[in-house]
Protein backbone atom coordinates (compact mmCIF):
# COMPACT_ATOMS: atom_id res chain seq x y z
CA UNK A 1 0.00 0.00 0.00
CA UNK A 2 2.72 2.46 1.00
CA UNK A 3 4.67 1.55 -2.13
CA UNK A 4 1.62 2.31 -4.28
CA UNK A 5 1.21 5.72 -2.62
CA UNK A 6 4.87 6.57 -3.21
CA UNK A 7 4.99 5.32 -6.77
CA UNK A 8 1.57 6.40 -8.12
CA UNK A 9 -0.33 8.75 -5.87
CA UNK A 10 2.39 11.23 -4.87
CA UNK A 11 3.66 11.78 -8.43
CA UNK A 12 0.08 12.33 -9.58
CA UNK A 13 -0.54 14.89 -6.86
CA UNK A 14 2.72 16.71 -7.60
CA UNK A 15 2.24 16.84 -11.38
CA UNK A 16 -1.53 17.12 -11.82
CA UNK A 17 -3.29 18.37 -8.70
CA UNK A 18 -0.91 20.86 -7.08
CA UNK A 19 -0.11 22.86 -10.24
CA UNK A 20 -3.80 23.37 -11.09
CA UNK A 21 -5.22 26.89 -10.76
CA UNK A 22 -8.06 26.01 -8.33
CA UNK A 23 -5.63 24.20 -6.05
CA UNK A 24 -3.20 27.11 -6.13
CA UNK A 25 -6.03 29.51 -5.34
CA UNK A 26 -7.13 27.41 -2.37
CA UNK A 27 -3.58 27.12 -1.07
CA UNK A 28 -2.96 30.87 -1.42
CA UNK A 29 -6.29 31.67 0.25
CA UNK A 30 -5.55 29.36 3.17
CA UNK A 31 -2.06 30.82 3.61
CA UNK A 32 -3.48 34.37 3.60
CA UNK A 33 -6.19 33.45 6.11
CA UNK A 34 -3.61 31.72 8.28
CA UNK A 35 -1.37 34.82 8.25
CA UNK A 36 -4.39 36.93 9.24
CA UNK A 37 -5.17 34.45 12.05
CA UNK A 38 -8.65 33.78 10.66
CA UNK A 39 -8.88 30.23 12.08
CA UNK A 40 -8.06 31.51 15.57
CA UNK A 41 -10.55 34.35 15.29
CA UNK A 42 -13.23 31.95 14.05
CA UNK A 43 -12.71 29.71 17.06
CA UNK A 44 -12.87 32.69 19.42
CA UNK A 45 -16.04 34.00 17.77
CA UNK A 46 -17.68 30.57 17.95
CA UNK A 47 -16.75 30.27 21.62
CA UNK A 48 -18.20 33.70 22.41
CA UNK A 49 -21.37 33.02 20.45
CA UNK A 50 -21.89 29.66 22.13
CA UNK A 51 -21.49 30.92 25.66
CA UNK A 52 -23.20 34.28 25.18
CA UNK A 53 -26.30 32.37 24.04
CA UNK A 54 -26.17 30.20 27.16
CA UNK A 55 -25.77 33.25 29.40
CA UNK A 56 -28.65 35.10 27.79
CA UNK A 57 -30.83 31.96 27.96
CA UNK A 58 -30.12 31.55 31.66
CA UNK A 59 -31.07 35.19 32.27
CA UNK A 60 -34.36 34.70 30.42
CA UNK A 61 -35.16 31.59 32.42
CA UNK A 62 -34.60 33.30 35.77
CA UNK A 63 -37.82 34.49 37.48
Amino acid sequence: MLQYVRSHLLPYLRTQVLPSKPTQLLIQTWLKWDRDNVPGMAVALSYCALFSDEVSASHRAAP
